[in-house]
């Protein structure tokens, strides 16, 4: 399986699916019936006076980001790493859910769990907003591929996160400007494979470039890390 084009091979499972999520949903049936920019509280999320609002639009894609650094470090130690291409499947699945429910622990989501189902050419993972994720079990088999996971995994729980900020199951963090562009950033997210590559509909969508973000930030602390060991 090649995954040389993380992005453009996870979009398009993503998108075909995103009818299907919480989000689509709640498009779908109009819980979205005006214009992001007229919500004063988004979702009626009441909880969330100007008074509580810790997160504004500029240090959004920072939150969490420094604290799930530490997790990635504490479960893909010097020792781990040197041993994955030495571990079995099932090893490495056990140490990827130990990461993804720290992941998921210090980000608040719902959280059911990482599924290893997608075994098609093309998709890496997605998440429907429901507490699961999906990954390809590529991810599991292929040793060369443990950056790919750890950004996988970080980047749809990061998704979940957005669902359960925008459902109003999480309040109080996200400020409601943001709150307001990511509901606004569904409306126009790619959800078709003839629309993946539009740059405003996936690539530069806030949703998808604020996971982008915190999985490849993620992935990329711990690369670094080990460059300097070498």
């Amino acid at each position: 399986m090649d995954f040389t084009h993380k992005e453009e091979v996870r979009e398009t499972t993503v998108n075909k699916r995103f009818a299907e999520s919480p989000l689509g949903q709640a498009a779908e049936h109009k819980i979205f019936d005006k214009p992001a920019s007229e919500y004063g509280k988004p979702l009626g999320l009441a909880a969330m006076e100007s008074k509580n609002e810790t997160t504004d639009a500029i240090d959004i894609k920072e939150y969490k980001l420094a604290k799930c650094i530490e997790i990635v470090r504490k479960r893909f130690t010097e020792k781990i790493q040197a041993e994955w291409g030495g571990l079995s499947a099932s090893e490495r699945k056990k140490i990827f859910g130990a990461y993804q429910r720290d992941i998921a622990k210090e980000l608040g989501i719902k959280n059911k769990g990482v599924r290893y189902d997608i075994t098609e050419p093309g998709g890496v993972g997605y998440n429907l907003g429901d507490g699961v994720i999906h990954l390809h079990k590529g991810l599991l088999d292929d040793p060369k591929l443990i950056l790919l996971g750890i950004d996988a995994i970080a980047h749809e729980s990061r998704h979940q996160f957005q669902t359960d900020v925008i459902l109003g199951n999480i309040c109080g963090v996200v400020s409601n400007s943001v709150i307001a562009a990511w509901i606004s950033a569904t409306e126009t997210y790619a959800s078709s494979g003839s629309n993946c590559f539009d740059p405003e509909g996936y690539f530069y969508n806030p949703l998808e470039a604020d996971a982008r973000h915190f999985g490849e930030g993620i992935a990329s602390a711990l690369r670094l890390e080990a460059n300097g060991r070498g």
